[in-house]
């Protein structure tokens, strides 16, 4: 899989675009013009075609906000690409997903199977940004978290 990357062109009119791998072109445009103090119709952001993100392109990366800023600043087009080592303590990577497997078989070696439980702690992680590590993520352990981040935003 490709590391993350951009090519970011600002031109004298004020228009930023981007090209760049993304999952999320609007979300990209809407972060890229509220952090660039730019209106959303002066950022195009173009999604080339691409290998799988595996979440791990939803969000603003480092790339394409250091792109974008050195090609307003230099008034040139910039292109950043990331070595493997910046992909993995520079980009956030997918959220964990947990699965519960039930599988058997009979003496005659015939298959059996349970039912599969699978989770994934992205909405409860960016909710209260606090991983929840123990299948079921229940409303409960939600609201646990949420009430421990709170204690310890009062004590800081």
């Amino acid at each position: 899989m490709e590391t993350h990357d951009a090519v970011a062109s600002f031109d004298h009119s004020g228009k930023l675009t981007v090209w760049t791998s993304t999952q999320s072109s609007y979300y990209t445009q809407r972060s890229l013009a509220g952090i660039l103090d730019l209106t959303e119709g002066d950022v195009r952001v173009i999604n080339p075609p691409s290998g799988g993100g595996f979440g791990s392109r939803l969000e603003l990366d480092s790339a394409q906000f250091c792109a974008s800023v050195l090609s307003i600043k230099l008034c040139r087009p910039v292109k950043i690409v990331l070595t493997r080592e910046e992909e993995f303590t520079a980009t956030e990577r997918r959220t964990p997903i947990y699965y519960h497997i039930g599988l058997g078989a009979k003496e005659a070696g015939e298959g059996l199977t349970n039912p599969t439980a699978g989770a994934m702690g992205n909405a409860a992680y960016r909710a209260v940004r606090m991983r929840i590590n123990h299948l079921p993520i229940t409303p409960e352990k939600v609201f646990k978290a949420l009430r421990e981040k709170e204690g310890q935003s009062r004590q800081s």
